[in-house]
């Protein structure tokens, strides 16, 4: 995301050293024709950013101590993945407009005319779609490992302002989620914290 950010606010200069580069070339140094990007690629650098922006949040949040029980505990890494992928949700919502709009095998040319923008935009959102349903694909992976844990769920439950209501309440339409978390810290409270009664014989 910070590349792609530092890229558009240096895209002026960028494209003023291609175009001398392609008009005036260096001896045996011809840049090719295709490296004068047209200006759709700034959107979708643009768009690009806007998706990832969350991740970098999160990733230098969960980074940090947490001295305050915040920024960076374990009970959160279960509600920071929900929040990536409810932001991947409205992107995907957001991409897969009109899809029935445009034929789907169409290739998208470099230099696109008015009339050609509608259409431009549609693969654009088409291939930015392909990447958000992947994100969800692999974020969704790495969420059902954790499941194997007990202590994320059971970070979650140990923390007073949530406890178990969390799960209730986001995870209301995937009831066999909350039964598994529920059955994993149990039996980590009964297998390793719950107190064992010991029996003096007199």
């Amino acid at each position: 995301m910070m590349m792609i950010r530092r890229a558009l606010l240096l895209r002026d200069p960028l494209d003023l050293f291609i175009k001398q580069a392609i008009e005036k070339p260096e001896k045996g140094k011809c840049l090719p024709q295709e490296d004068d990007l047209p200006s759709s690629v700034s959107e979708i650098l643009a768009l690009t950013a806007e998706i990832l922006k969350p991740f970098y949040d999160q990733t230098l949040r969960l980074q940090s101590k947490a001295t305050k029980a915040s920024h960076g505990s374990l009970w959160e890494t279960i509600p920071t993945i929900e929040f990536l992928l409810s932001g991947l949700e409205t992107q995907a919502t957001r991409f897969g407009r009109n899809v029935d709009k445009v034929d789907k095998g169409k290739k998208v040319s470099s230099k696109r005319a008015p009339k050609q923008k509608e259409e431009d935009d549609y693969d654009h959102h088409q291939h930015l779609l392909v990447c958000v349903k992947n994100a969800q694909d692999k974020l969704e992976e790495y969420y059902k490992l954790m499941q194997e844990s007990p202590v994320y769920a059971a970070s979650v439950v140990l923390n007073p302002q949530h406890k178990k209501h969390w799960f209730n309440f986001h995870w209301k339409a995937k009831h066999d989620w909350i039964e598994k978390a529920e059955r994993i810290v149990e039996n980590m409270w009964l297998t390793k914290y719950k107190p064992t009664r010991i029996i003096f014989s007199h």
